[in-house]
Formats: structure tokens, sequence, C-alpha cells
């Protein structure tokens, strides 16, 4: 009972996949017709660009040919137009056009038409003519379709990973989901090629495009049908497809081809009018030399005045900036100087309202004192150092600089802070050199390095400070550091010699 069945539903699959076959023979004939008539008149334009001796329109329509027959499916074809093309472009060094685009269509025609080993070759090439980085994605791209069709499955998926991780947007996702379709079929993962179809086809008409854009994609969707062995809607697929086609081969031909039309017209008429330019320049000659003259000076006094303004605009740039940044930079120093403030002052009032206490003897008061004191000593200390930066900031004059000894100055400084510290100090110096010579304003130095060794006087619990220094930045700059017991960095590297 089983056996007239199973012969039935074989001979059914036999005729379904011959009438599918039949079809996508049809659209083969009606391919060749269509494309006669456009080559024809792409070969006189190609004609008419070597008459005019215009190379970008001679590299133009080979690579227009090469798209008409790609598109018509005359893959063989197509991929001789564009190794005219690309051999034209670099035989005259025309920069206009992108070879490694070339390249990867050149690839994507001999993929198509199974000669592997010269597609690779042809990736490796577009490689190493690659004018901008993101050139590389699209010919990685291409790789994973190679890798697809010649069995390296793992490969491909593999490339087709690192791809997704690092093209940064160079590709769209239409283009990685034609690989990712590509990848699909060679595993015979039919089901996922399908979903992928219908995803790809979903991209191009979320974009805008026409379906005789696409159009191949529903040959490619019949196909994947038919492996799946439903032929029902492989037919229709194929069928879809042959409709899209019969459209986009007039429009495409008189669109491609009006275009290049157009472009050798342009092209003719630019020469022609170069030509009477120069004849005209030539009759009048002598009538306009001075009015040349006159021409070269007023030009002349135009790059002179953009010259100037383009200066004064630079200067005005760099004022506004600097204005800026003295902006930024007095919020910050209001801010921090409020907090250098707060500390004395609380400490004063506090220390003075305890001094006050009726219960307090007379060795807490002396004591009490003596913090008021030291307080009140660096409030003043504060005060005078606000006031003298007031002063350089509002002086027209900048601090005078002249050569100053490094080791000398942070010598001067330790001593200056044992001398008025109210603790025993054990202050240490490690320099990088035995002399280090530069041109700069040591009372600035100084007062910077003073600070920072009394602002680590105050934290360090056992008195043990050390200050060092190091040339950074190829030796152009210096960078100090003070560090107490607790390991605080205080650092100063804004000194350059």
């Amino acid at each position: 009972m089983d056996s007239p069945r199973a012969g039935l539903r074989t001979r059914k699959r036999a005729a379904d996949l011959l009438f599918f076959h039949l079809v996508a023979a049809y659209s083969l004939l009606h391919e060749t017709r269509a494309i006669h008539a456009g080559a024809v008149r792409a070969g006189t334009l190609h004609g008419a660009g070597r008459q005019d001796d215009y190379k970008p329109a001679i590299a133009e329509a080979y690579k227009q040919l090469g798209h008409i027959y790609r598109t018509r499916g005359l893959k063989e074809t197509a991929a001789d137009y564009y190794r005219k093309a690309i051999g034209f472009i670099e035989e005259n060094n025309l920069n206009k056009f992108s070879l490694p685009i070339l390249y990867s269509e050149l690839a994507t025609v001999l993929i198509d038409t199974g000669r592997y080993e010269e597609a690779a070759e042809e990736l490796e090439k577009g490689k190493a003519r690659l004018t901008l980085p993101e050139y590389i994605w699209p010919l990685k791209l291409k790789q994973v379709i190679l890798y697809s069709r010649t069995g390296r499955s793992a490969e491909a998926r593999t490339l087709f990973d690192q791809i997704r991780q690092g093209h940064d947007g160079y590709l769209t996702t239409a283009s990685l989901t034609e690989a990712q379709l590509a990848i699909n079929l060679a595993e015979h993962e039919f089901g996922r090629a399908l979903t992928t179809l219908d995803k790809l086809i979903g991209l191009f008409k979320e974009t805008g495009h026409s379906e005789t854009y696409f159009y191949e994609l529903f040959q490619t969707r019949a196909e994947t049908y038919a492996e799946t062995g439903n032929y029902e809607a492989a037919y229709k697929s194929q069928k879809h497809y042959l409709d899209l086609y019969r459209k986009k081969v007039g429009d495409d031909n008189e669109r491609n081809l009006g275009e290049f039309a157009t472009l050798l017209d342009v092209s003719r008429l630019d020469v022609e009018k170069a030509e009477l330019q120069r004849q005209t320049q030539e009759v009048r000659l002598h009538r306009t030399q001075l009015g040349i003259a006159a021409l070269s000076v007023i030009l002349l006094l135009t790059v002179l005045f953009l010259l100037f303004t383009a200066r004064m605009n630079r200067r005005l740039a760099h004022a506004k900036r600097a204005a800026e940044a003295s902006s930024r930079m007095k919020g910050v120093f209001i801010r921090n100087i409020t907090h250098e403030i707060n500390t004395p002052l609380n400490s004063i009032v506090g220390f003075a309202e305890l001094a006050a206490a009726p219960d307090a003897d007379d060795e807490e008061r002396q004591s009490y004192i003596e913090i008021i004191r030291e307080n009140s000593g660096y409030l003043q200390k504060l005060v005078d150092d606000v006031l003298y930066i007031a002063g350089l900031e509002s002086s027209d004059t900048p601090p005078a600089l002249g050569p100053v000894d490094i080791n000398v100055c942070c010598m001067q400084c330790i001593q200056t802070v044992r001398d008025y510290s109210l603790r025993k100090l054990d202050i240490r110096f490690e320099p990088e050199c035995a002399q280090l010579p530069v041109n700069t304003s040591c009372l600035l130095l100084s007062k910077a390095l003073t600070e920072l060794l009394r602002n680590a006087a105050r934290f360090a619990p056992d008195g043990r400070i050390t200050l060092a220094y190091t040339l950074i930045s190829h030796k152009k700059r210096i960078a100090f550091t003070v560090t107490d017991r607790l390991n605080t960095d205080y650092q100063y590297n804004n000194i350059q010699h």
C-alpha cells in the first residue's frame, strides 16, 4: 500500500522540480534578449568617450557596463568589464574612483560564477589598495561569502562574528544580513535561511527601496523553498522574481545609460567651452593686460585682508578660551579658598569658646591660645597669598623669570617649613639630579612647594616627610612629589624648562 503512494510522491516531486527549472530557463531567455539593446547603447557611449579622450568617462563606461551585465546575470562579461575598469583607472591614476569597491564588485561576480581562487586574489588586491580604513569591511564581508561558497563555513562564521563586533557602524544591517544568509545556505540551514531572507527583504523595504532593487532575493528564496521541498512556494517566489526582473530590465537600462549619456554630453560641452575660451583669450590678450594686473592687486589685497581677519579671529578665539578658562579657574579657586578659610576660622572660634569657658585651667587655656595663634597665623598667610594672587592677576607685568637651581630652591623651602613649624619635622630631600638649573620664578615655585610641605606637615603623625622631583615628558617638565608617612602624595608638575 505504501509503495504506490511513495512512487506517486516521487513523481510529483520530480514534476515540480522540472517545472521550477523550466521557469528559471524562461527567465534566462528574456534576460539575454533584454540586455542586447542596453549593451549596444552603452558600447556606443563608450566609443564617444574614446573619441573625446575623456578618461573618467571611459572608466565610468567600463564600470557601468560591468554593473549592467551583472544586473542582467551575465557575470562573466561583467567580470571582464570590471577588470577593464580597474586596469584603466590604475593606468591613468584616476583618483576619483574607489578601487577597493571595484575589487569587491569583481570578487562578487567571480564568486557567483564559481571562480573562487580568482575571487580570493582580487580580494587581496583590494586590501592592498585601501585608501580609507572603512573600505576593509566590505572586502571582509566578501571574504565571508567566499568562505561560505567554498565549504569553509566555520571560518566564515568566525570572520563574520569578528566583523559584527568590530565594524563600528561602517556596515549596514542589510549587508550583515546578506553575509548571514550566505552562512545559513552554506550550512544547509534552509529554515534559518528563509527567516534571514524575510528579514533582509523587510530591511530593504524599511529603507524605502522598491522590490526591483532586491529582486534577486526572490529567486534565492525560490531556490531555498525548492531545497526544502515546498515547490508551490518556490513557484510563487520564482514567478514574482520574473515579474520584478522584467520591470527592472527596462528601467535600469534607460536610467543608467541616460545618466552616462548626460555625463558624456556635459564633458563634451566642457571641452568645447574651454576651447572657445582659449581662442577668445588669445584674441583679447593685448586688451586685458591692465585688467589682469588690477585684478592681481585686488586679489592680493583680498588675500591679505583674509589673512589678517583669520589671524584676528584666532587671537579672539584664543582670548575667549583664556577668559573661559580663567572663569572656571576662579570658580574652583573660590570653592577651595572658602574651604581653606573655614578650617582655621572654625578652629579659632571653637578654641576661643573653650578658652573663655570658666572651668578651663590656665594650662589648658594657654594651649587653646597657642592653637588660636597658630590658626590665626595660617589665616593671615592665606589672606596674604590671596592678595598676592589678586595682584598678579591685575598686574600687566608677569612675574620675573630667571635662572633657578631647583635643588637650592627645594632646600630653602624645607628650611622655611622647619623654622616655622611648632613641631619637630624630619623632612628628606630626594633630587633626581645633582644640579638642575631652570628658567622660572623662584618666588612662585617656593610658595607652591612651601604650601605642599606645610600641608604634609599637618597630616604627618611622626613628622617624616619626603620631597622629591622627577623629569618627565622627555625632560621638558618637572614633577614634584611630597609624601608623608601615610603615603599621601601631593604633586606639582607645572614647571617647564
